[in-house]
């Protein structure tokens, strides 16, 4: 069995428009390429139905469909496979929800395949021919058994794989005028509540400084001057952080780098100095919680002083600085929820986010709560949608009973609008008068939400003319 022509599908996800295109894909995509396989993506977040992917589908005519599964939302998923099916395709399914849940995925939905952990030469041998049961990582059926093969040993030099080029994606229809960029895959740390591990496995691995220089060079070449680094854990061998920024720096490239997965123990004043003068402008830390005791609680391996210290010393330096928090931990109170609070508004920040924590199946946390009986809503509901934004509490626990939470999550939405608010402020106060008026109508997040992203950001004309400048006024100066 071979495949010559393979169709990639993001299925849609509820009340989102992607930024850029899915470098998982990407780099799916890109390898499939250098090994001369015909393939086409599908991006149905940029709002296709699934009639409308099930025509551009069949007029590429793929012999096998790759579907990228997510936990959550994970219905959706399900309904594009099946719907693929109906209509006589062979379905290949991947993505963290399959690296998670493995062969239950194959029981929930009518998939022929599956792939766990990385995907790039499982799916190669797939197209291949190879034989089934010698393809590591793979899960497939065999009359009425599902079968899972033996793990496969992770990839630790990734500069094997082609960096992706978005050949096959509608990238033009993305909003975002910044290039994701994934320099490192892993994470060795164990927090009770992240699923890393078993979407992207805990050993680290990393692409060489000079394979990451390679990839923005490519793309500063096209024109792109913003680059956005999503690792799950960018800064963890700080000699690796300073050789990419000694990189960039000697090559002389202008750019402006947001960087997610900064961690708050593993930088100081050189780290942190030789990233801003590479061009890293805005960095953010998982925070999670806002004392000792929350740290300890869920695993964090590293202090509130250590995280405080990196938070300060980052605004000193002038890095626009971004925290992540949780509101509702295993042992957290609501005067947890207080220090967490005091915490975010403690430093000139851009921005905080405080999440309704979610137990992520197979981790620490779901099962804590699983087994104590704590859930108020059940997995098989909050796993339909994102709840990390709302204000209703998907369990409770003897120290912080529902109601308790629900006022938390409203002091921290005020507090994450009070942050918002003045880090705005200090951005217009350079504009003078005009910087003063623009304030009192951009501060109500109405304005924003219904005018900026709901109406400007939907046209593909004036998103290519508003979303430059929004960049330029919030990450660049």
């Amino acid at each position: 069995m071979r495949f010559k022509k393979v169709m990639f599908v993001i299925p849609a996800q509820q009340f989102y428009y992607p930024d850029f295109p899915q470098a998982g894909i990407g780099y799916l995509s890109e390898l499939l390429l250098k090994h001369k396989i015909d393939n086409s993506v599908i991006d149905m977040r940029l709002g296709y139905t699934i009639e409308q992917a099930l025509e551009k589908i069949k007029k590429f005519n793929p012999d096998l469909v790759c579907v990228s599964l997510t936990t959550y939302n994970r219905d959706i998923g399900y309904e594009v496979v099946d719907k693929l099916k109906e209509n006589n395709y062979t379905v290949f399914a991947g993505g963290p929800h399959v690296s998670t849940l493995k062969t239950v995925v194959l029981k929930e939905c009518k998939a022929d395949f599956a792939v766990k952990l990385e995907g790039e030469y499982p799916l190669l041998e797939l197209c291949r021919g190879k034989e089934l049961s010698e393809i590591k990582n793979l899960i497939f059926r065999k009359g009425n058994e599902i079968v899972e093969n033996e793990n496969r040993p992770f990839i630790y030099n990734l500069d094997e794989f082609p960096f992706p080029k978005y050949e096959k994606f509608e990238f033009d229809k993305y909003k975002n005028s910044s290039i994701s960029l994934v320099t490192s895959r892993g994470c060795p740390y164990q927090c009770t509540f992240c699923s890393v591990r078993f979407a992207s496995g805990m050993p680290f691995r990393a692409r060489s400084p000079e394979h990451v220089l390679e990839e923005i060079k490519y793309w500063h070449n096209k024109g792109f001057k913003y680059f956005h680094i999503i690792d799950d854990n960018f800064t963890l061998h700080k000699s690796r952080v300073k050789a990419i920024s000694n990189k960039i720096i000697e090559s002389g490239l202008k750019t402006t780098i947001a960087c997610d997965g900064v961690r708050a123990d593993m930088v100081d004043r050189e780290v942190l100095t030789l990233m801003k003068q590479a061009g890293f402008k805005y960095i953010s830390f998982g925070v999670e919680g806002g004392n000792n005791k929350i740290m300890k609680a869920i695993k964090k391996g590293e202090t509130i002083e250590q995280i405080d210290e990196a938070i300060k010393l980052s605004t000193e330096l002038g890095f626009d600085v971004f925290l992540f928090f949780q509101v509702g931990s295993q042992s957290e109170t609501l005067e947890d929820v207080k220090d967490s609070i005091n915490l975010a508004l403690k430093y000139p920040i851009v921005g905080a986010n405080f999440y309704n924590v979610v137990p992520y199946p197979g981790t620490e946390l779901f099962d804590y709560v699983k087994k104590n009986s704590l859930f108020i809503i059940q997995p098989e509901e909050y796993i339909k949608e994102i709840p990390y934004f709302g204000d209703e509490p998907v369990f409770e626990t003897p120290e912080f009973p529902a109601e308790e939470r629900r006022n938390a999550l409203k002091m921290a939405r005020i507090a994450a609008t009070k942050i918002k608010r003045r880090a705005l402020k200090r951005r217009l106060k350079k504009l003078g008068t005009f910087g003063n008026f623009a304030y009192l109508f951009l501060r109500y997040e109405f304005v924003k939400d219904k005018i900026v992203n709901r109406t400007l950001m939907k046209s593909d004309f004036l998103r290519k003319i508003i979303s430059p400048q929004i960049s330029k006024m919030f990450i660049e100066n």
